[in-house]
């Protein structure tokens, strides 16, 4: 089955700063600007023929508020729930450094047992995600689709689970999943814990919604990969399996001859390929990220600090 997973809008905590967990904020004003745009974009892939099994959300109000404004008949499910963090929740990221350092460090060091802020462990917050997914799947037709409206920490728990990535540093080399985000994964025989289709698009929400967060204001500089079959020859096509360095010093090499963002044309296999290099897939395991079509993009910031952020994949090659 087809598996479409959207983070919920932007909540007071998301402005804040401060970590929810199963805390119920509301959206805030821009993110119910962000619903309006996402139900635009949901609605006219109905209206185009995009047909839908199973529409569900959790059940906290900033993702069914933003499942319902498109799908008023959203299934509400507390198993798509984000993680338990207990006393996490409310917190900055410097208050949790400063509060429950022995807790960062034991994650930090790949424990999966420990229970965040007394909540969850992700152990058991994965398997949760897991039954969740089990359960839809249950609900759908061979060869169906699922809609879920649901949490970042989820929908980056089910794409670490197909990347083959879940445990310590499962984020390494992605950028955040931006509210509204849209990402597809595909369950197949030959792909049982999922194939990523598409990550993190938000064409919904126009050019400046892409990577927002970690280009500080233009600082760091934005290179559109865009799949074209009549692209030449180029980095992504020099060798099979170019390593992450390679991938990373050529499309440094591009922004410096460009003097800032630019786009490059690569043909799909080469673009796939380079994304499986910055997501720190493995050769053996690079198919679980598909071809993207012809014209569909995918963004990598060059961040001076962390190095090359693979921000999406896949997106509507609509120019952006």
């Amino acid at each position: 089955m087809e598996l479409v997973l959207v983070r919920h809008a932007e909540s007071t905590s998301n402005v804040s700063g401060r970590w929810q967990g199963q805390g119920d904020a509301p959206l805030s004003p821009h993110g119910e600007a962000q619903v309006e745009a996402l139900a635009a974009r949901l609605r006219a892939r109905r209206e185009a023929g995009w047909s839908l099994d199973v529409v569900v959300a959790s059940d906290l109000q900033r993702a069914s508020r933003t499942g319902r404004a498109a799908f008023p008949d959203a299934t509400i499910e507390p198993a798509w729930r984000e993680a338990d963090v207990g006393a996490w929740e409310g917190l900055t990221r410097p208050e949790i450094a400063a509060r429950f350092p022995e807790q960062l460090e034991a994650l930090a060091s790949g424990r999966l047992d420990v229970a965040l802020g007394g909540g969850e462990s992700l152990a058991r917050f994965w398997a949760r995600t897991d039954a969740a997914l089990e359960a839809l799947r249950g609900r759908v037709p061979p060869g169906g689709r699922a809609l879920v409206f649901t949490h970042g920490g989820v929908i980056s728990a089910l794409v670490a689970r197909a990347l083959g990535r879940r445990g310590q540093r499962a984020s390494q080399g992605l950028a955040r999943l931006a509210n509204t985000a849209i990402t597809t994964l595909s369950l197949e025989d030959a792909h049982p814990e999922g194939r990523v289709l598409g990550l993190n698009d938000v064409a919904h929400l126009g050019r400046a919604a892409i990577a927002a967060e970690e280009r500080r204001g233009g600082e760091v500089p934005l290179v559109t990969l865009v799949a074209a079959h009549d692209a030449p020859a180029h980095f992504g096509e020099r060798r099979a399996g170019p390593s992450r360095d390679e991938v990373e010093a050529a499309l440094r090499a591009e922004v410096a001859r460009a003097g800032g963002d630019v786009h490059v044309p690569l043909a799909p296999a080469a673009l796939r390929a380079v994304v499986v290099a910055l997501a720190h897939v493995s050769d053996a395991r690079g198919s679980v990220i598909a071809e993207p079509p012809a014209a569909a993009r995918s963004h990598v910031a060059l961040d001076p600090r962390q190095g090359a952020l693979l921000v999406d994949h896949a997106t509507p090659g609509d120019g952006r």
